[in-house]
């Protein structure tokens, strides 16, 4: 990958929409402003100089065909239409929110003002439906499949993704995982809906469109109408052949793909292990604390009486007490007032520059760990099904794009592409065998990229954190390839 900045032409550039995964944010931060943002943003700002970079913050685990609805009203500032049929189909309401009071976050946007769009893992294939319903004319305002000029995914499930079936999350799936999870996620919801000027700014889930479903009786029902209008559910292998059924507009748009590494699987008991020495270490030192404090228990009694005698430091328990009881009261009218959102923004923004150096821990010892947890969980889950290739976290099942029978050995995991056969027909119809090799190289100058072929970038060393913020390794160069290759398809299409 190349490492220096890519140098933008002085004409404008198109708008680059980024669009995020699954629970994850674009310029709403949770926290009440005070998160880290999901994407690197400002350093894409300084990327893509020449035109802007938006972030729509879409339902986090809504389905695709919702969230793709959400974004479309957002950039053209207008109410969410989710379509009669599919409404009707799936149990919520029709309209959503609506952004025609504000301004759109696209100006002008048509054939002749095309975007770039860039999905992060479930983003990706939201960003693939939204350029569909865009090409179809969904909404009925005249749109084409011009007014995309290429779809880039990053590290997304484009051959389904096992994982919550591995892991009993599939709505469908009659664990008492799956139940539990509905269960715990309806309360969620719920205490959501009963005080959203308190949890929303915490983290806002984009769930409106089930308002009408909101009853404590009707979330914890198995069959909400979430249940089957979701996420998860369009992502699993099995419905992976109707999201590739009908994509024929795909043909005529630039396609690019992001590919991590497969992830070593790491075992429960192996990752216990491993983090036996510290909590070993960490208990023996408070046990230490504690036996030093009860051996020196009367010299402390003696000390804190004669403090307590003092006025002025019985003045500053006083004070200390009634801070501790008054600052939650103080402090959440100032978390989400509405009026301080600017100042939350900012302060979050310097905070985020203040955990800079914590990413390398945040992302190795957090993250890191969590993802090789989930590719374990692919890796051992015993059906034929589930055995293969995930496209979350194994991710080498995406660089296919045409199937090979052999087994891939990387890192000592078994894996094959997991896609069906009516999935891996669309796809092969949109790929190049230049593209199949995926191997990590300096873009130049001279390189051509075609309509409808996707152009696969290999990140070695990567993981699915690969382009957020959390990834201080790779996610830099990624992005200065990408836009370069952005930037190509740029100017082929002024020269058309």
């Amino acid at each position: 990958l190349i490492t220096t900045e890519c140098q933008l032409s002085p004409c404008s550039m198109p708008p680059v929409v980024l669009i995020h995964g699954l629970f994850g944010w674009g310029e709403e931060r949770p926290l009440c402003g005070l998160g880290p943002t999901y994407f690197p943003i400002q350093q894409l700002r300084r990327l893509w100089r020449r035109g802007p970079i938006l972030a729509v913050d879409v339902g986090a685990a809504s389905s695709d065909h919702d969230r793709a609805c959400e974004a479309f009203a957002q950039l053209k500032g207008s109410r969410v239409d989710y379509g009669a049929d599919h409404s009707r189909q799936c149990g919520h309401v029709r309209f959503g929110t609506d952004y025609s009071q504000k301004r759109g976050l696209l100006e002008t946007w048509d054939a002749s003002h095309p975007v770039h769009l860039i999905g992060h893992s479930f983003g990706g294939t939201t960003a693939v439906t939204l350029f569909h319903m865009i090409a179809e004319d969904y909404w009925g305002i005249g749109s084409n499949a011009e007014w995309v000029l290429s779809i880039s995914c990053i590290c997304s499930p484009l051959r389904g993704c096992n994982l919550p079936q591995a892991l009993g999350l599939e709505p469908s799936s009659e664990s008492w995982l799956a139940a539990a999870n509905a269960s715990v996620g309806g309360l969620l919801w719920k205490a959501q809906v009963a005080w959203p000027e308190f949890l929303k700014p915490l983290f806002n889930p984009r769930l409106d469109q089930f308002r009408d479903n909101s009853n404590l009786r009707s979330v914890l029902k198995a069959d909400h109408p979430w249940q089957k209008d979701n996420l998860i559910m369009g992502k699993c292998t099995r419905f992976c052949a109707s999201f590739w059924g009908e994509r024929e507009h795909l043909s005529g748009t630039y396609l690019i793909a992001v590919v991590a590494d497969s992830l070593e699987p790491l075992a429960p008991a192996a990752a216990f292990r491993a983090a036996a020495p510290y909590a070993g270490a960490l208990a023996g030192f408070w046990w230490l604390l504690v036996y030093l404090v009860w051996r020196s228990r009367k010299k402390l009694k003696e000390k804190l009486l004669v403090l307590s005698q003092q006025r002025r430091v019985r003045q500053a328990a006083l004070v200390l007490c009634g801070w501790t009881l008054a600052s939650p009261l103080i402090a959440m009218p100032l978390l989400t007032a509405p009026q301080l959102r600017r100042f939350r923004s900012f302060l979050g923004a310097q905070l985020q520059v203040a955990l800079e150096p914590l990413r390398p821990l945040l992302h190795g010892w957090v993250a890191r760990p969590l993802l090789r947890l989930c590719s374990h969980a692919i890796s051992s889950t015993s059906g034929h099904e589930l055995a293969e290739n995930d496209g979350l976290i194994d991710l080498k099942s995406q660089r296919g794009i045409r199937r090979q029978k052999k087994h891939l050995a990387f890192r000592g995991i078994q894996s094959t592409d997991s896609m069906t056969l009516a999935c891996e027909t669309s796809l092969a119809q949109t790929c190049s065998q230049e593209d199949v090799a995926g191997e990590m190289r300096e873009v130049k100058s001279t390189e051509v990229l075609e309509r409808g072929k996707w152009r696969v970038i290999n990140v070695q060393g990567a993981d699915h954190c690969l382009g957020t913020w959390l990834d201080h390794r790779h996610t830099s160069s990624m992005y200065n390839t990408v836009f370069s290759l952005l930037q190509r398809c740029e100017s082929r299409h002024l020269d058309v």
